[in-house]
């Protein structure tokens, strides 16, 4: 039975931790925290509606999703691709980070062209590894590790 999205509700959720310093950190002078909060409702019969929650620092909720890490490019590409067809229908005053590297490592890599991702090609998250790279950094007993654990030390 296919499943439809039928619903998308955003909250701007703040909360005013500045008012007893509660999460205040040598970052952020003014630490009031802010979140954009989503449901995403379905037509399933049992109700299923999925949750996400992505978080800013200061007043507001200007998001700019990030992606300097293992696979966050192949991941928040669906959030752009999402907002541009389900939500504003526009690409004008969007921004999504995209670091160039260790792309190489997964089955479906994410593609920036003219400044901006490109849908994937593939059904699916985009976020599935080659073979080779799990054999080679999986922690502890990837190839990779295999000097730190051999002489005892760890990361």
């Amino acid at each position: 039975m296919p499943i439809t999205f039928t619903e998308v509700v955003a909250l701007d959720m703040r909360f005013p931790t500045s008012d007893s310093i509660d999460g205040s950190d040598a970052m952020n002078k003014a630490p009031d925290y802010s979140a954009a909060y989503v449901t995403r409702k379905t037509d399933h019969p049992d109700g299923l509606e999925g949750h996400g929650i992505s978080f800013t620092t200061g007043r507001g909720n200007e998001l700019c999703p990030h992606a300097g890490g293992v696979g966050l490019c192949e991941d928040v590409q669906h959030l752009a691709i999402f907002d541009d067809i389900a939500v504003t229908g526009s690409l004008e005053d969007r921004v999504v980070e995209y670091v160039d590297h260790l792309h190489e490592h997964f089955e479906a890599p994410a593609i920036v062209q003219d400044g901006r991702y490109v849908a994937p090609s593939a059904p699916g998250y985009s976020i599935t590894m080659r073979p080779e790279t799990l054999r080679r950094f999986a922690y502890p007993g990837g190839e990779a590790w295999a000097p730190v654990t051999a002489s005892g030390r760890s990361r």
